[in-house]
């Protein structure tokens, strides 16, 4: 009866009326779908991270997770003692966890420079549905979030120390953005994170970048923002971009500011081909 009385009401309100509460009704029926999607999965990584000796397990920043089945969750924990950040990919994800870890680990084999500037690797968890990555746990604030602006110098020196270095190292992050740089106001450190686009000259055979041939809809990987162009790869140019999106008073023609950078410490980027190569 009372379903009647509610349908009954509802064909007698204004089209715009209708749209309105359809909208609503979508909302809160996603809401109750991604409860129901991501209840079992964080079960069963928490289950993982407990296997291997994580515990004390919290969910990170959880309005970053999505509905949209390849996906990646955060959470924080303790590991022999120490706060750890976990970040969990679905296998289809183009293995980026085995990417960022082994970045990782080339980085802190291969320079004192960089040693504080990310975190260091403690574990991989492979399962046959989700990769995890555990890490030291970086405090800061991430430049997109900073209600203060720093003085723009010390990032830009931090950074190009950065740049030199990846260089000498044949790395390219290709994934430098505000959100993805963070400042640690009480060690006075810049940080840099979410190395899961990670291209190593070394381990160019691994994964999406044998060859550097994609398939078509891998050309969008990464923010173009802060790309010279869709397809092609450069952190001196997201640095600037970056710097030129938090500091508004940093260079006006960043692309002069480019080139520059480019000449003091050698042009270092990467192109990424969609077309398939001829055998």
């Amino acid at each position: 009866m009372m379903m009647q009385l509610i349908k009954k009401i509802y064909r007698k309100l204004p089209d715009k009326l209708k749209l309105f509460l359809l909208s609503i009704y979508d909302k809160i029926y996603k809401v109750a779908q991604y409860q129901t999607i991501h209840k079992a999965v964080m079960k069963k990584i928490k289950r993982l991270l407990q296997e291997n000796t994580v515990d004390n397990i919290k969910p990170f920043n959880k309005s970053l997770w999505k509905l949209d089945p390849i996906f990646t969750q955060y959470y924080s924990g303790y590991y022999c003692g120490k706060r750890v950040f976990c970040k969990v990919s679905e296998k289809e994800n183009y293995g980026c966890i085995v990417r960022e870890a082994n970045a990782l680990k080339y980085i802190k084999e291969n320079s004192t420079v960089l040693d504080r500037m990310f975190a260091r690797c403690h574990m991989v968890i492979q399962d046959e549905e989700f990769d995890i990555i555990v890490t030291d746990y970086l405090d800061g604030v991430p430049l997109d979030k900073m209600v203060n602006r720093l003085d723009v110098k010390k990032v830009y020196e931090e950074m190009q120390k950065m740049l030199v270095e990846f260089k000498r190292l044949g790395i390219i992050h290709m994934d430098i953005r505000p959100s993805n740089i963070m400042y640690d106001r009480n060690r006075n450190e810049v940080k840099v994170f979410d190395l899961g686009l990670t291209y190593v000259k070394k381990h160019k055979e691994d994964c999406i970048y044998k060859n550097m041939c994609l398939p078509e809809k891998l050309t969008g990987i990464g923010c173009h923002r802060y790309n010279p162009y869709s397809d092609q790869f450069d952190d001196a140019y997201a640095v600037l971009q970056t710097l030129k999106d938090v500091y508004f008073d940093f260079k006006k023609d960043y692309k002069e500011e480019w080139m520059k950078l480019n000449l003091m410490i050698g042009a270092w980027s990467i192109r990424l081909s969609s077309e398939k190569k001829k055998q």
